[in-house]
């Protein structure tokens, strides 16, 4: 029976941002660091963190972006008028 392949090593530094209610899972960061580091060539670094709120940083990451005029924007209103084929135009073109 053949051995099983080796696993993928990274070859760039590596930045993890967790964030979400799983991210307040207790020792988190210690356990990913120990899980990834042999993944992760020794020379490069291995970052993760944790964001101040993680539960609402997504939510408010996304929020940030709408405001900033960077992506399209559909408004509920345009939404309740035209339902998800109005989220299909605007996006698709994005």
């Amino acid at each position: 029976m053949p051995s099983p392949p080796e696993p993928p090593t990274a070859c760039c530094p590596l930045s993890l941002p967790s964030q979400g209610g799983c991210a307040r899972f207790p020792n988190l960061c210690e356990r990913l660091k120990a899980e990834l580091r042999p993944l992760v060539a020794a020379h490069l670094p291995l970052n993760i963190t944790i964001a101040a709120d993680p539960t609402t940083y997504n939510w408010r990451a996304a929020a940030h972006v709408s405001r900033s005029g960077v992506c399209p924007v559909v408004t509920k209103a345009q939404y309740d008028e035209v339902g998800p084929d109005r989220c299909n135009d605007v996006f698709r073109e994005w």
